[in-house]
């Protein structure tokens, strides 16, 4: 395992450089362009996820272990996620107030991103349970709706403990296997809801 020194300043200095500044920028270019305002955090989740260990990763891009302890890490935005409309069920961008379609102020402000876990194979499920040190789950979401400020949250759970062993467990092979046994050949992730029961 490679390590290195940090600190409070380094972790805000790497939000700073990698999720704010970005964002602002994508942000100013969303209003411009009407396209999506969403930081796609998966790469930058895993910088920040070595900030805030001091374990360097080990340069896989996702294709691989994510640090170099082995630690697996996942990232989610609710901060910034495309809305709908209620009455013409248009797509609405999160710095808008109004439906762009119908003008209606009725907006259903989406706040369901969640972490994605593939698990495809018994092999993949004993290895996440066993050989995985820990995972790291990074949320960036707003206190509330109506809240400007976007906040990061960071967590790190232990794959063998036994609650979480029986969530995956319960997702393999009562989700994942029996839609397969079924004949569906693509079933779902596991998906794990920031803040609801399972989590």
């Amino acid at each position: 395992m490679e390590t290195f020194e940090t600190s409070e300043e380094l972790i805000k200095e790497c939000i700073r450089d990698l999720y704010l500044d970005p964002r602002s920028l994508i942000l100013k270019w969303s209003k411009i362009t009407n396209q999506t305002s969403q930081v796609r955090l998966a790469y930058p989740g895993q910088h920040l996820a070595s900030v805030i260990t001091g374990i360097k990763g080990t340069g896989t891009a996702a294709r691989g272990d994510d640090l170099s302890d082995g630690s697996e890490v996942k990232s989610c935005s609710r901060a910034d996620q495309l809305s709908e409309c209620l009455d013409c069920g248009a797509k609405v961008l999160p710095w808008q107030r109004k439906c762009p379609i119908c003008g209606s102020t009725n907006i259903n402000i989406k706040t369901d991103s969640h972490w994605i876990f593939s698990i495809k194979s018994e092999d993949e499920l004993n290895f996440l349970l066993n050989e995985v040190p820990r995972i790291i789950l990074i949320l960036f979401d707003r206190e509330s709706i109506e809240s400007e400020t976007i906040r990061l949250r960071a967590w790190a759970i232990d794959p063998k403990h036994p609650y979480v062993k029986a969530f995956f467990e319960e997702y393999f092979y009562n989700n994942y296997m029996k839609k397969i046994a079924e004949g569906e050949k693509n079933p779902a992730p596991c998906n794990l809801h920031p803040l609801k029961y399972d989590f």
